[in-house]
């Protein structure tokens, strides 16, 4: 019970913190030297300012630029009297007998898709739909 009120170890004296003296405040006018002369090469010109509605307007106004452009060429190209190039949307056949075939991996070849149909019966007509590049599309029809 004594130990609870035997008293602590006094404190050791630590001087007071002299904080150090500031250096007294000057102007600006030793720092002129350090910025550029506004005669002799004045700054370049600050961009114009766009806000979100002019720059949507921009850019709309410049696709529409391009697509003019792009038309123009293709309305110089086209030969009347050239027969149109042939393509696969003609395709007839009896849509009950047409299977629509979905997911297909974009690797996939006619060889391959024909190769594991053919094991379910003859195939009439394949046609495996591709894009412009001639990349598959991942959709195929069978007959």
């Amino acid at each position: 019970m004594k130990a609870m009120f035997v008293p602590d170890v006094p404190l050791e004296y630590k001087p007071p913190v002299v904080k150090r003296k500031m250096p007294p405040y000057s102007g600006m006018a030793s720092c002129v030297a350090h910025f550029e002369d506004a005669m002799a090469n004045p700054p370049p010109p600050r961009p114009p300012f766009e806000d979100v509605l002019q720059r949507k307007e921009r850019l709309r106004l410049e696709a529409e630029k391009e697509h003019k452009a792009k038309l123009a060429d293709a309305v110089a190209a086209w030969d009347p009297l050239k027969p149109p190039k042939p393509t696969n949307d003609a395709i007839t056949g009896d849509a009950y007998k047409t299977l629509f075939v979905a997911r297909i991996s974009y690797d996939t070849t006619a060889h391959k898709l024909r190769r594991e149909f053919e094991q379910f019966g003859p195939l009439k007509s394949l046609r495996l739909v591709q894009d412009r590049d001639g990349e598959c599309r991942g959709y195929a029809f069978l007959e």
